[in-house]
């Protein structure tokens, strides 16, 4: 126990002198920033931006355009929901049985005991069937339906292509 004790104190030391170390590089070059503070002459002709392409595709990979992006799938995916939703009206099912179909019966008299005698025969059935529901109001819906789970698609795309803006 006393040994675990131990490494758990190294393991937590050695995290927060690494995390404390790594916020001495005052250059600032490796996260692509500068303290004017500290220099009054500045030569920004010898600070350089990647390229375009290069900031672009780094746009695109921010959480707020991922988040979009994401928005835009959910989107087409509850517009392909939408146009199967006329399924869900028509269920079928299926079952099988079988066994005894009737129990033991009793028969008595004043002169004698009761008397249990068996009083039904071993059976079996099967049943199938499909029902369908007609939802006259949802079936007239469903195309305008679609059409607004696609304007969200559209809404959603619009949102995106604004956060690149």
């Amino acid at each position: 126990m006393n040994k675990l004790k131990r490494l758990l104190f190294l393991f937590v030391a050695s995290g927060i002198g690494s995390t404390a170390f790594a916020q001495f590089d005052e250059s600032g070059i490796a996260a692509g920033f500068f303290d004017s503070s500290k220099e009054k002459d500045i030569n920004f002709s010898e600070f350089h931006l990647p390229p375009l392409a290069t900031l672009f595709e780094n746009a695109k990979s921010t959480p707020q355009i991922m988040t979009l992006e994401k928005a835009r799938e959910i989107a087409q995916a509850e517009v392909a929901k939408q146009r199967r939703h006329i399924f869900s009206y028509l269920t079928a099912h299926a079952s099988y049985s079988w066994g005894k179909g009737d129990i033991w019966g009793n028969n008595s008299t004043s002169y004698n005991h009761m008397i249990y005698q068996y009083q039904g025969t071993e059976q079996s059935y099967w049943n199938i069937g499909v029902n369908l529901a007609l939802p006259v109001e949802d079936i007239l819906d469903l195309t305008a339906a679609v059409k607004r789970k696609k304007m969200e698609v559209d809404q959603a795309v619009l949102a995106k292509d604004i956060a690149y803006d």
